[in-house]
């Protein structure tokens, strides 16, 4: 059979992560938009199990494993990238679960919005680990992927990030020298190259399964604050010390104000306890000074 042109181009990188890929991959076979194709970017030096694709996508579809041997997820976006065939280049992760309509409802927006360059949505959190302590869940919930205010301030991260190919053409694709922070970086350059043409959608929405120890956000926390560090290559200002005390209070107030003060509390030390860890990070690296 024929397959429809191509109006999307699914970019995932995968790093050891079959079995949430698989995942990912039946939630977009599921969607009733045909106009796509799922390019993914494997960049570890593991093989894909021989019939994970066929398991998925029957022979009807337009799916691409790739190689990235250059280590770092913005490698293998720039991978998917150069292969990908849409005009919409959709970016998430492996371990995300689009929803149903996230691919018609993006087709839309930019069908009805040629102005568009660069869109995201919300990234739902969810228990993967049905032993994630309640702390860990609400702090989540409440912190990550703020991205409506991300979408505000001119970009997306990319578990849920959605933008023209000519955009990307215009200003090149990620920096790959970054393990963190790349997204935020890509993202403003297409808001500086664009001004106005970003916007947040409530119904583009996909879910993330939330990190199931303190261990764990604290290892994303490090791979954060080392990014911004290669990033931006200046040493970070005492500003990131004052707000470490006032930015847990003031996301809070803004997003869990509502909630019990038994389940604030629980978000508030978890929050101070992930905000001291970076600050000893910037310590340890001086960037004070």
């Amino acid at each position: 059979m024929k397959h429809p042109p191509v109006q999307i181009s699914v970019i995932i990188p995968t790093y050891q992560d079959w079995k949430r890929l698989k995942r990912c991959l039946l939630a977009l076979s599921k969607s009733e938009f045909d106009s796509f194709e799922v390019i993914v970017v494997n960049n570890a030096n593991d093989e894909a199990p021989g019939d994970l694709i066929n398991q998925v996508f029957d022979k009807n579809h337009n799916i691409t494993l790739l190689k990235e041997p250059k280590t770092g997820s913005y490698a293998a976006r720039n991978k998917g990238i150069q292969y990908a065939k849409g005009d919409l280049l959709a970016f998430t992760d492996a371990d995300c679960i689009p929803e149903s309509n996230w691919l018609q409802n993006i087709a839309k927006h930019f069908e009805q919005n040629s102005d568009l360059m660069m869109i995201g949505g919300p990234i739902h959190q969810f228990k993967d680990d049905l032993g994630v302590p309640d702390d860990l869940f609400l702090f989540q919930k409440y912190f990550a992927f703020r991205q409506k205010d991300n979408l505000k301030k001119g970009w997306s991260v990319t578990a849920n990030m959605i933008v023209r190919k000519t955009a990307v053409e215009a200003i090149g694709g990620f920096n790959e020298t970054s393990k963190s922070g790349g997204d935020r970086e890509f993202g403003l350059r297409v808001t500086s190259h664009y001004p106005g043409r970003t916007h947040y959608f409530e119904d583009v929405c996909v879910q993330h399964p939330v990190r199931p120890s303190l261990q764990e956000i604290y290892k994303k926390k490090e791979r954060i604050v080392y990014g911004q560090l290669r990033l931006y290559r200046k040493r970070l200002f005492p500003t990131y010390f004052i707000n470490s005390f006032f930015f847990p209070l003031y996301n809070v107030v803004k997003y869990a104000r509502h909630d019990t003060l038994s389940n604030i509390m629980k978000v508030l030390n978890v929050a101070y306890k992930e905000r001291f860890y970076a600050v000893k990070i910037l310590f340890k690296e001086r960037a004070f000074f």
